[in-house]
Formats: C-alpha cells, sequence, structure tokens
C-alpha cells in the first residue's frame, strides 16, 4: 500500500511503501481486511529534532530517523513511523516494546501506573519508558516510545539504545514531541499537493 507522507522540516512530500509484515521490532501491520489509505488522505508532519540529533535512513516506514550519539560509543535511535489505524493496541504495544528490552508483558490493569504526560502536536499524550537489558547484546537498553492517533493515523514516536544514553535524551526527546505538527495540505491537484499513487 502506498502512503504519502512529508517528513520533519522537508518540504516535499515523500511517498514511501509500507510492507503489509513488519519487521521484528516495528508496529503490528495492517490487518486483513482493513481497508487501504490513499496518499491523497495522508497528512503532512513537520518537527525539530535537538540539533545534537544526526539524520539517518529513513526505509520504507519511517518519516522521520534520527541517530544520537553519547560518551564511550553509546548509541541511541529515534523513529518516526505512522501507520493506519488501528495499528495494535496500547497494551500491545507497550508489551513489545518492553520485550525488545527483555522485559516481562504487563496487564491492561498496569497501563495507567506506565504512562507519563507529555504533548505532541499540542494534545495529550501519553510516553511509556521501558528499561531492561537487549536479549541480542546483554547490554543495558532503554525505550521511550509513544504513540497518538489523529485522523486515521497512528503516529509511533520512539528512541531506543543503551540505557544511560536514553536516560540522558529523555528531556530533549520530550521536547522533540512538542516541536511536533499536523500543517494542512494542500488539495489534490494544487501547489503542495501529494502526488497520485
Amino acid at each position: 500500500m502506498a502512503l504519502a507522507w512529508a517528513g520533519c522540516g522537508r518540504e516535499q512530500v515523500q511517498e514511501y511503501q509500507v510492507a503489509r509484515e513488519s519487521p521484528p521490532g516495528q508496529p503490528p501491520a495492517l490487518p486483513s481486511g482493513h481497508s487501504d489509505m490513499t496518499a491523497a488522505a495522508a497528512p503532512a508532519l513537520d518537527c525539530k529534532p535537538p540539533s545534537d540529533w544526526q539524520e539517518a535512513d529513513r526505509g520504507q516506514m519511517r518519516v522521520a530517523s534520527f541517530r544520537v550519539s553519547g560518551g564511550e560509543g553509546q548509541q541511541a535511535e529515534v523513529s518516526v513511523i505512522p501507520l493506519p489505524e488501528p495499528a495494535g493496541t496500547v497494551l500491545d504495544n507497550v508489551n513489545r516494546w518492553r520485550g525488545q528490552v527483555g522485559l516481562a508483558g504487563v496487564a491492561e490493569a498496569e497501563l495507567a501506573g506506565l504512562a507519563q504526560p507529555v504533548e505532541i502536536a499540542g494534545q495529550a499524550a501519553k510516553l511509556y519508558e521501558a528499561v531492561g537489558v537487549h536479549p541480542d547484546t546483554g547490554k543495558r537498553a532503554s525505550i521511550l516510545a509513544a504513540m497518538m492517533p489523529r485522523d486515521g493515523v497512528v503516529w509511533f514516536f520512539k528512541m531506543s539504545g543503551d540505557a544511560d544514553l536514553v536516560a540522558g535524551q529523555k528531556r530533549p526527546f520530550v521536547e522533540f514531541l512538542k516541536t511536533v505538527s499536523f500543517p494542512e495540505r494542500a488539495p489534490a491537484g494544487q501547489p503542495g499537493a501529494a502526488p497520485a499513487p
């Protein structure tokens, strides 16, 4: 399915092919039978990353991707991924993020205690933090992640990497979320409109 998105700080609209099967560690794939979202219906995204975040390859699913470096070779990455709703429940996503850092899943009743209030594009949202040990590397790892539904799209904002670096980047990540905006797109056929798929 083709989705068109404008990435952070970019003026042109990029078109991405979103696979129906998500790679490991990515938000869930579009469920079978769910109607495809057309490029014309997809909103644009603007944001302002901190100056020390380096832009990284976005691949097919990400509309924004950044690398963050710390002392002693520590690394983290930030991704922004939009998917058509429903894109899994909050519980499904939180438990997947927890599993990525070697933590056990939680029950629905525990979600409220894990949620931290944040602001994304001027709207109230919830941030989830998971700190554990990466199953593959054996190193302490952390994930900061928030998801926000908007106009039929679920936006995933995620930072993952070495635990100490991610902890030190929590405030910049939260500030980054505040810079997100969803500018209006021009109607099809007018300047600034996304190309037809």
